[in-house]
């Protein structure tokens, strides 16, 4: 019976991974929370003066839905609440949603887009509280999209390492073209802890 009940607890920690979640092989497995931005007004800036504002209001807001805001949701989320990367400093998958110019001066930027490099350090845990977003669709002179603004304000509350609790606030716009799918292409982002 000992060897039977031994056995079974061997598979059952085979099975299960190690067992109890957490750290398994030295890396922590917690998800990020769960977060959506709430989207605001979808402004329309049309350049051609006879464009039916209808048809591009229509395009714009199936644009921003389909298209931008699960780019923005992307950022927050590899950026500030996902602990497999603020536990270990490393924002990869962050980077790639920006093209150009805008790449290099997002990791120039790091501290400020981000929880930050050191954040393992300081941080325990981040629940995100609320965020919105205020967009504003350019179409060029064929009526295509051609850039879109995104005016940001995420909140969040950290606890950190000593037990206390700071609140997060990063705001600021996004600037996003189409390139090879929508990327940022410039931004002026503000963080307030």
């Amino acid at each position: 019976p000992v060897a039977l009940v031994a056995a079974g607890v061997v598979l059952i920690l085979v099975v299960s991974g190690g067992g109890g979640g957490g750290v398994v092989d030295g890396t922590d497995d917690e998800a990020a929370p769960p977060f959506d931005f709430r989207v605001g007004r979808v402004h329309v800036e049309r350049v051609v003066a006879d464009a039916d504002t209808d048809a591009l209001q229509t395009e714009a807001e199936t644009l921003v839905a389909e298209d931008i805001t699960p780019v923005i949701d992307e950022l927050w989320t590899d950026g500030f609440l996902d602990p497999a990367n603020w536990r270990q400093g490393d924002y990869e998958e962050f980077f790639v949603l920006f093209a150009g110019d805008a790449a290099a001066a997002a990791q120039d930027n790091v501290d400020v887009l981000t929880l930050g490099t050191t954040a393992g350090d300081e941080y325990e845990r981040l629940t995100p509280d609320r965020g919105g977003i205020a967009y504003t669709v350019l179409f060029d002179r064929d009526n295509n999209p051609d850039t879109v603004t995104a005016r940001v304000r995420f909140y969040a509350t950290a606890e950190l390492s000593d037990g206390t609790f700071v609140s997060i606030v990063s705001a600021g716009q996004l600037f996003l073209q189409d390139r090879d799918g929508w990327k940022v292409v410039a931004f002026d982002i503000r963080r307030n802890d």
